[in-house]
């Protein structure tokens, strides 16, 4: 309903509305990031088999919908993610067949060549200082968690403590200087 406004605006222009549809992609706010980005991966990819000479995308996203719409233009480097997350290779990653699928889904994509351009509204880049703050911390217990996160959590949190290593070690803390999207 935040958006009826600003969507009635882009309706009312005659150029826009001949030139552009405005479709909204709603994700719940207690999702991963990454498995949030899997499902607009997965609507983009219906889009595309249910309109296939669609012209390329221009993504707006707002806040945590920018955040998942870089995901759309950001390539993970093969497995890179994957590695920084569990510290070991996909292979050696001990998931069951089921976790294993979604989680390569979630965290080893390729940017979309359907998406033209981005646009970000207020999205966290370097991430939000009220995430950490006490009221961020009790708005995120308040947030619910999706049943097949509450089954995996487990499995996938077992998986990803190694035994750290002294290199691994200063590759994580210079991510987290960065604060790249998965640190």
């Amino acid at each position: 309903m935040t958006w009826v406004p600003l969507v009635n605006t882009i309706w009312a222009d005659p150029i826009l509305r001949r030139n552009y549809q405005v479709w909204v992609f709603s994700y719940p706010s207690g999702y991963p990031i990454p498995y949030s980005a899997l499902l607009l991966r997965r609507e983009l990819d219906a889009l595309n088999k249910t309109f296939p000479n669609h012209r390329q995308i221009v993504l707006v996203g707002h806040s945590m919908g920018g955040i998942l719409s870089r995901l759309m233009i950001t390539d993970s480097s093969g497995d890179k993610v994957w590695r920084y997350f569990f510290g070991t290779l996909p292979a050696q990653t001990k998931l069951s067949p089921e976790s294993k699928a979604l989680v390569r889904e979630a965290l080893v994509f390729k940017r979309r060549r359907d998406v033209a351009r981005v646009i970000f509204i207020s999205t966290p880049h370097r991430g939000s200082l009220i995430a950490g703050s006490p009221i961020g911390r009790i708005a995120s217990g308040m947030i619910r968690k999706s049943v097949e996160f509450v089954r995996l959590g487990p499995e996938i949190l077992q998986a990803s403590v190694v035994q750290e290593d002294p290199a691994r070690h200063e590759t994580k803390t210079n991510a987290k200087q960065h604060r790249h999207t998965f640190a």
